[in-house]
């Protein structure tokens, strides 16, 4: 998985997929701005990703994009 953020200065994209046995979930800390990868074995079915803008400042908001392929 890549992903990348804009809007505020430090982010974080959480992958989920709570249907499987005891849950599983992924963490990808994002300097926005760049671009992040990271490899995530995920099983059949949905999943799940939320963005966290990490920060306090009011009003301020975050945006991100990942995209996840197959691993070879």
């Amino acid at each position: 998985m890549t992903s990348a953020c804009v809007g505020v200065t430090d982010a974080a994209l959480l992958i989920a997929q709570p249907d499987r046995r005891g849950g599983s979930s992924r963490e990808l800390a994002l300097k926005c701005g760049t671009a992040r990868s990271m490899t995530v074995n995920l099983e059949v079915g949905r999943v799940f990703a939320h963005l966290v803008p990490m920060t306090t400042e009011r009003g301020s908001a975050a945006v991100a994009g990942f995209w996840m392929v197959p691993a070879p």
